[in-house]
C-alpha cells in the first residue's frame, strides 16, 4: 500500500467507558485512510482478540512506518481504547531479539468492527502474559494456515478463567 496524505481532524470523538461513538471514530479514520487500512487491521483482532505488531503487518501487507501512523492515529483519537498495548513483554519461543509489541482489542475497536458487519466483535479481556501469549500463537496458526490457502475455523474463544 502506497503512503496516503494525512489529513487531521480537528475534534476528537467523544468516548466514555461505557459509550463508544464508533461512527466519529470511523468517520475521522476514513478521512485519514480512505483505503479502509485502520478496518483490515482490527479485522486481525476478531479471532483472538490479540496480535503483535509483526502479526498485523503480516496479515495486512502494511509496512513498519504504516503501521506506526495508523497506531498513532488510533491513540490521538481514542487513546487506547481502540487498541492496547499490553505493557509487558511476552517473547517468543526461540525468537531473539527484543519481542515485538502485543495488542488487544479495546472497547472502541470492538464498537468499530460491530458497525462495521462484526456483531460478536468485543474487547480482549485477557491481561496475564500466559493467556495472552497463548492468543498470539492460535493467531499464528491461523495466519499460516490462511497463507497457505487452508480454510480455517477458529472454533471459539477459549474460556481463560481470572486473567
Amino acid at each position: 500500500m502506497a503512503k496516503q496524505p494525512r489529513t487531521r481532524k480537528a475534534s476528537r470523538p467523544s468516548l466514555s467507558a461505557s459509550k463508544v461513538d464508533a461512527a466519529a471514530l470511523q468517520e475521522a479514520l476514513e478521512q485519514t485512510y480512505s483505503d479502509h487500512r485502520w478496518l483490515a487491521v482490527l479485522e486481525v483482532f476478531l479471532h483472538t482478540g490479540v496480535a503483535d505488531a509483526g502479526q498485523i503487518r503480516a496479515a495486512t501487507g502494511l509496512s513498519h512506518d504504516q503501521l506506526s501512523d495508523l497506531l498513532s492515529r488510533f491513540r490521538e483519537l481514542a487513546g487506547e481504547s481502540i487498541l492496547t498495548r499490553v505493557p509487558f513483554n511476552i517473547p517468543r519461543p526461540g525468537a531473539r531479539g527484543r519481542p515485538p509489541a502485543v495488542y488487544r482489542l479495546g472497547a472502541a475497536g470492538a464498537a468499530l468492527l460491530r458497525a462495521n458487519g462484526y456483531p460478536d466483535a468485543h474487547a480482549c479481556g485477557l491481561t496475564d502474559a500466559r493467556p495472552i501469549a497463548h492468543a498470539r500463537a492460535t493467531l499464528d496458526i491461523r495466519l499460516a494456515a490462511e497463507q497457505a490457502g487452508l480454510a480455517v475455523e477458529t472454533e471459539r474463544e477459549l474460556p481463560y478463567s481470572q486473567g
